[in-house]
């Protein structure tokens, strides 16, 4: 007669880790505000470290796969939650200042030097009435696409086709306006 040990616990939890771990980093990935592969990577440790710790609770569990998920997603919206907090407690602490004021890009061509200030005035003023819109709404005032689609009355997949364009535009309004002092 064969000796059959029962498995241990790091048998266990090595076994859900090799079955599952590439399904639940995959929701991690989808549902986590930060696209950081450490903190991506240490919510996975931190859903293992969960199951490890419930151990007994899922190996009688009907479904460990589920269990995983849904204590995945509980991880991944309490790290979200701090992130936000921490996004918050940050903006209060520092002094908000004119965009035209954050940062002075100076390009210095003989004796020509050009402030950021003047740039961004010249290419603001190129812009239609809904992209500057966009602009104050989206980089000024950081409001997130559905905030921004509710304001202005569009779809929110809209909003984000025309920031995307709005970005190419203001790109290439910059770069004209530089060669054009140059």
């Amino acid at each position: 007669m064969k000796n059959r040990s029962k498995p241990t616990v790091s048998d266990f939890i090595t076994q859900l880790y090799q079955q599952y771990h590439y399904d639940v980093l995959k929701l991690i990935k989808m549902k986590c505000i930060s696209s950081s592969k450490q903190d991506q990577e240490e919510l996975l440790q931190e859903v293992f470290l969960c199951a490890l710790k419930k151990r007994k609770e899922l190996e009688t569990h009907s479904n460990p796969i589920g269990w995983l998920a849904l204590t995945a997603m509980n991880c991944t919206y309490a790290f979200n939650r701090k992130m936000r907090d921490y996004e918050k407690y940050a903006e209060k602490r520092m002094p908000q200042q004119p965009v035209e004021e954050k940062v002075e890009i100076r390009m210095e061509n003989k004796a020509n030097t050009i402030s950021q200030q003047e740039a961004l005035k010249s290419v603001l003023d190129a812009l239609t009435d809904l992209e500057y819109n966009l602009y104050v709404l989206y980089y000024c005032h950081h409001l997130p696409y559905s905030e921004i689609a509710k304001q202005l009355s569009m779809k929110e997949s809209y909003v984000g086709v025309r920031i995307h364009r709005l970005n190419r535009k203001l790109k290439l309004l910059a770069k004209n306006f530089f060669e054009e002092k140059v």
